[in-house]
């Protein structure tokens, strides 16, 4: 039973470990999708807040400018140098502080007017390459969008001019894209980079403006990287996708956060799985414990009630026992059956002791007579049977018996057979149950005895009465010599206790042939 528990008890040990493994790896898989999920839900936050700030910052100046009274004039007067001498000290200022990256002044529609800070007042079409600038002309709406325009990508502002009631034209900047770069890092982010649409900056930048950007790498053979490129298994990565006026992809955005920044959270939230699991299988591994403890101690208690019943030890075992669990009511079982054997037993002994009143015993031999045997055979047997008790039967017959009596009369027979039986149940146990089966044929029940030892006893009687010297008067002695049947009783095949007298007494006589003054088994 004890090999039983501690092989299950490695089973669950080994299970246990396991199971820890994968629950810190899960955790930890966990805790890094959910501390991701978070810092994407942050910086797409941070990201809104920052596109709707310059949204805000772009529109106002937009507005300022479109509304400017100087340049509604020099509308009116078709003269750019007006808004160029105005604004030009303004311009340099807000560049220099990378506020804005260019100013530029259109007709409608579409037609360059100004140019900062190229100065430059040629009037030429640029509806080709500014449809946004048509658009917004002509739907009469300011807007504020990402846009790649002949020299750079950026967040552009575009603000609708008007003069008497009627779209004369429109002012446009932007910032260059490369200010998200700048306001992530004030935030915290560990690295940035943009990949721009490699075909749309081909498609809208001017040639000597594109060289630049043709020297940045080429990734997955569509997209220009801006910044450096990334580990993404060191890094919480969050991608955000950047669209122009018209919807198209301009490329995305990606913000790295390093794993160390979160490594503490993620040890503490794999350590509240662990101790949660850990206190589980400690209590678990507790009770377990106690219960094999307690389930030992109550199956060494089952042995000792079983010992003490096969011993007859019945005074030792509890007088009162409360049943509380399954395995109680296995002890209880055998306590009861215990008692009720005793019971059995003390009937069976009362009545022995009947035996000696009922003229049972045969005077001339001490022993039992065959009427004992005959009255008592079945409750005997079926108390060998209960008890499952090994039994074994001696069968012996004085050799030429009749030889004694023809020789030296009757009265030495007698005193032959009374020599027998002292020798007999002087050798004999007190259990012993010693049977004068008829004339000079005894039969020997011995209980508790196997087959080997019964041998033995049987061979110890054959010697103690050859070797005995039985005086018949003051000159004369004589010896005698017994020949002996030996049989256990099988319970399998045998009905009754005169079946496994019938075999002793078959080899009794097989001894006779054989010589005399011999066993046989």
């Amino acid at each position: 039973m004890k090999k039983y528990f501690f092989i299950f008890s490695s089973f669950v040990f080994l299970t246990s470990i396991i199971l820890l493994f994968f629950i810190v790896f899960d955790s930890i898989n966990y805790a890094k999708a959910k501390m991701n999920e978070g810092i994407h839900q942050k910086r797409i936050k941070e990201y809104n807040l920052i596109i709707k700030e310059n949204r805000d910052y772009l529109f106002s100046i937009a507005k300022y400018f479109a509304n400017s009274p100087l340049v509604k004039k020099a509308y009116k007067e078709n003269n750019p140098n007006l808004i160029y001498n105005e604004f030009l000290s303004l311009f340099n200022i807000m560049h220099k502080k990378n506020l804005i990256e260019e100013l530029h002044f259109f007709k409608y529609p579409a037609v360059n007017f100004l140019d900062f800070p190229n100065d430059n007042t040629k009037m030429f079409d640029v509806s080709k390459k500014r449809l946004d600038i048509l658009n917004i002309e002509t739907a009469k709406k300011p807007d504020v969008f990402y846009y790649i325009c002949a020299k750079y990508p950026g967040f552009r502002a575009v603000f609708p001019i008007e003069v008497d009631s009627k779209i004369v034209g429109s002012v446009s900047f932007a910032q260059n894209i490369d200010f998200l770069i700048n306001r992530f890092k004030l935030l915290g982010v560990n690295k940035i980079y943009i990949l721009l649409n490699d075909k749309l900056l081909k498609f809208s930048l001017m040639p000597k403006f594109y060289k630049s950007y043709k020297k940045c790498p080429l990734i997955e053979n569509k997209y220009r990287l801006l910044g450096d490129k990334i580990e993404k298994n060191r890094y919480f990565i969050t991608k955000i996708d950047l669209k122009d006026y018209f919807g198209n992809e301009l490329g995305k955005i990606i913000l790295a956060d390093r794993n160390e920044i979160m490594f503490k959270d993620i040890v503490v939230h794999i350590l509240g799985y662990v101790f949660i699991f850990v206190l589980i299988l400690l209590m678990g591994w507790f009770f377990y414990f106690r219960m094999l403890n307690y389930v030992i101690k109550e199956l060494n208690k089952t042995d000792i009630y079983v010992k003490l019943l096969k011993n007859q030890e019945f005074d030792k075992l509890p007088k009162t026992f409360e049943v509380k669990n399954e395995i109680n009511a296995h002890q209880k079982a055998i306590i009861d059956a215990a008692k009720e054997i005793k019971a059995f037993i003390n009937i069976l002994r009362s009545k022995n002791e009947e035996y000696y009143n009922k003229a049972y015993i045969d005077v001339l031999t001490g022993a039992f007579n065959r009427r004992f045997l005959e009255e008592k055979e079945h409750e005997l047997f079926l108390k060998y049977k209960t008890l499952k008790k090994q039994v074994s039967v001696l069968m012996f017959d004085i050799d030429d018996f009749k030889k004694v009596n023809d020789t030296y009369g009757h009265d030495v027979g007698d005193m032959v057979l009374s020599e027998i039986g002292e020798i007999v149940r002087g050798i004999l146990r007190k259990d012993d149950i010693f049977i004068r089966y008829g004339g000079e044929e005894f039969v020997i029940i011995l209980e508790d005895v196997k087959l080997k030892e019964a041998i033995k006893i049987a061979e110890k009687l054959r010697k103690a009465i050859e070797e005995e010297k039985i005086k018949i008067n003051d000159e004369k002695e004589i010896s005698v010599s017994v020949s002996i049947g030996i049989s256990e009783l099988n319970y399998e095949t045998d009905n009754n206790l005169f079946d496994t007298i019938k075999r002793a007494d078959e080899k009794l006589y097989i001894a006779k042939r054989n010589g005399k003054n011999r066993w046989e088994v």
